[in-house]
């Protein structure tokens, strides 16, 4: 009785054990008084090394050492890509494959045009033609501005 008494008034003195032998569920009971927790605990004290979690992966994680449950931990972003290769016939697009997972990586624009005389021989593109503002422009005047060869149509008067 005194027992329940001062785990009224202090509160209970929680042990917490594991339920089982390698497992990593925790459940309690009160030192004093005698009552059990009401809930389980899942605790993992210790987890392993970060690593892949299968060959043709580039997913990470790890494994509790106790009970052996898996946290996956994320992918870092680091692919180990092959060299950039042409994919496509007739064409300057490029693309290199991760030799872990097999992600896809593609080139962002033609990385390497073949030019002769003003055509592409892989993919038979047009060489562009430096840009020239419009003479007469009446806002640049043919001097610069906003006509920087950036744009297909002066920027300024739209010719």
């Amino acid at each position: 009785m005194i027992k329940k008494l001062l785990c009224l008034l202090w509160k209970h003195k929680w042990i917490f054990v594991y339920k089982e032998p390698g497992a990593c569920i925790k459940t309690g009971y009160c030192s004093r008084c005698g009552v059990d927790y009401r809930w389980e605990i899942e605790e993992h004290e210790s987890w392993g090394d970060v690593e892949y979690l299968s060959e043709n992966s580039c997913q990470k994680g790890q494994y509790c050492n106790r009970c052996g449950k898996l946290r996956k931990v994320g992918h870092d972003g680091n692919h180990d890509y092959s060299e950039w290769e042409f994919y496509l016939p007739k064409s300057c697009e490029h693309r290199r494959i991760c030799n872990h997972c097999g992600n896809i990586q593609y080139s962002d624009v033609n990385m390497s045009h073949n030019w002769h005389e003003g055509r592409c021989k892989r993919c038979g593109k047009e060489e562009p033609s430096p840009y020239k503002p419009p003479e007469g422009c009446s806002v640049c005047d043919g001097k610069g501005g906003d006509c920087t060869g950036q744009y297909s149509v002066c920027q300024c008067c739209g010719r």
